[in-house]
């Protein structure tokens, strides 16, 4: 199952989610706003990542610049509790499901969502000469 973590109704939340329900793509959508990230997704999403908490945490918000001093002695339990009370520091959306993760919307990306038979239907459509 796809999840997809919006705060508010972003540029970016909205575009990732529209496009979601334009390619009949299922997904559970939760807006950190009203409903806290779990500690078994924020767990999983870590487990995704390349750079772990610096991929998802948005370094241009205030909380985080106030928080920069200090930022590398905290602990990820400590990190955990100011996600939860300041939702603000995640990059939005977040999307993923078992094994894939896109932080931010790029509507190349996203596309490793869609279902491995139509990407390949979808490849396989292309003649040469949408290549050259």
């Amino acid at each position: 199952m796809i999840k997809l973590y919006v705060y508010g109704s972003t540029a970016t939340s909205r575009k990732a989610r529209n496009w979601l329900i334009d390619h009949k793509i299922t997904f559970k959508e939760k807006n950190v706003t009203a409903s806290q990230l779990s500690r078994e997704d924020f767990n999983h999403i870590l487990s995704l990542t390349e750079a772990g908490i610096d991929d998802i945490i948005s370094k241009r918000t205030l909380i985080y610049k106030e928080l920069s001093p200090i930022w590398d002695e905290l602990t990820l339990n400590e990190i955990f509790e100011y996600i939860i009370e300041n939702p603000v520091l995640l990059k939005k959306p977040l999307i993923f499901d078992e094994t894939k993760l896109q932080i931010g919307f790029n509507s190349d990306d996203i596309r490793m969502f869609l279902p491995k038979e139509f990407r390949i239907a979808e490849k396989n459509s292309f003649s040469d000469s949408d290549i050259y």
